[in-house]
């Protein structure tokens, strides 16, 4: 599927099933990998970021079974010298992985896409200088060689979470005890909350006070088993695809108590119920980005986006992504260094809309693509990343999607 074509539609009200959450899926992954014993997880997501995941702990020496929605973790965790880990387009996967490897003594070459390997690593380039571990990063490729060893850990909170929770994840194994101190704003700060979630199911205990983390060292993951919730990320573009269409969305399996950053779909959604425009701030959830730039093309003003900056770091830059489309469907969006104003507007029909080889910016043109007529979104296979089912979703709620090449 390269492309799809999508034409007007009217949206029918029925019950869904969302794909499982990606976040704990991750964590829930490694974590039972990183057992003594037999774990099982329900309902493990089905995407390539997830299969990504496995492919390396496979490589790492962890096996699995599965039997329908049941996945059986069986733990090994030997590396090999010189292994190679491909972590394809999962910034996850390789940020999650990376201090993992550390504990160890072997060469570990990490590889992936070239948009993968453009995205910031530059908190354990700094690690890797204050802590003398062997960390290279070219082109191509990032080779790795530890052993890493306990003590203070200084991070820049403002970057990703997805340094915190790799770390998070590695250092309660080292032989000694550790903190963890966060410099600056934590951004993402549900993600770490997640990653906590899943490290007090394994039994590891970490203890926090503001910005710092207390990790005792020589700790043992326990098996477990775990039943993986909705996806909110997700869900949000079919929440916004109701709200545009003024229909009420029922979905079965998320969870109403949801420490997931894209939970706030729901409130966005709620302060715009009048259809005017509003202020945005994607500090904590910028993955909401492309799909809330999408709904404020269709309310009335002109919406303020904040603490934008980091979607320029994603699988595309999202601020340019969003900005080029909209503008071909007649929607003005302005950006500042950190900010964006989209005044909303009539939609262009009959348009050839780019994807930009991203599952999010795909998903937010594809439903803005139901209340005009005629548009084809290229590289629409991007999906497979995070929502493999979505276009059969679109169908099932009555949307005519025409899949091409």
């Amino acid at each position: 599927m390269k492309s799809v074509r999508i034409y007007q539609s009217t949206i029918q009200t029925i019950s869904l099933k969302m794909p499982t959450s990606k976040s704990y899926g991750h964590r829930s992954l490694i974590a039972a990998s990183l057992s003594k014993e037999v774990s099982t997880i329900q309902n493990l997501p089905n995407n390539q970021d997830i299969q990504t995941t496995m492919a390396c702990l496979k490589k790492l020496g962890v096996s699995f079974r599965q039997e329908g929605s049941q996945t059986t973790i069986y733990p090994k965790w030997k590396i090999q010298n010189s292994v190679v880990l491909d972590c394809h387009e999962s910034g996850s996967t390789l940020r999650f992985l990376i201090p993992l490897v550390l504990i160890g003594d072997r060469i570990v070459k990490f590889q992936g896409t070239k948009r993968l390997l453009e995205r910031p690593q530059t908190i354990y380039e700094f690690l890797a200088r204050e802590k003398e571990f062997f960390f290279e990063k070219t082109a191509h490729s990032i080779f790795v060689k530890g052993p890493i060893q306990a003590g203070h850990f200084v991070v820049d909170g403002t970057i990703s979470s997805q340094f915190i929770t790799g770390l998070l994840l590695a250092l309660p194994l080292l032989k000694g005890d550790s903190t963890l101190e966060i410099q600056g704003e934590l951004v993402s700060k549900d993600y770490v909350e997640i990653t906590l979630d899943v490290l007090c199911l394994a039994g590891i205990r970490i203890e926090r006070t503001n910005h710092l983390f207390m990790i005792p060292g020589n700790q043992h993951y326990q098996a477990f088993k775990y039943e993986v919730e909705g996806d909110y990320s997700s869900a949000a573009f079919l929440y916004a695809l109701a709200f545009l269409h003024r229909k009420e969305l029922s979905i079965e399996n998320l969870n109403s108590f949801s420490k997931q950053a894209d939970f706030k779909i729901l409130a966005f959604l709620e302060q715009v119920k009048n259809r005017k425009a509003s202020s945005f701030d994607l500090e904590g959830c910028p993955d909401l980005g492309p799909i809330l730039m999408a709904v404020s093309s269709q309310l009335e003003g002109t919406s303020h986006f904040v603490n934008i900056k980091r979607l320029r770091f994603k699988e595309s830059d999202r601020i340019e992504a969003m900005r080029e489309e909209l503008k071909k469907l007649g929607i003005e969006m302005k950006v500042g260094e950190n900010e964006a104003f989209i005044t909303g507007g009539k939609l262009r029909p009959n348009q050839i809309l780019s994807g930009h080889h991203d599952h999010r910016i795909v998903m937010a043109l594809s439903v803005l693509a139901t209340l005009t007529k005629n548009t084809v979104i290229e590289g629409a296979n991007a999906i497979q990343k995070s929502y493999p089912n979505f276009f059969e979703d679109l169908k099932k709620l009555g949307v005519r999607v025409e899949e091409e090449g």
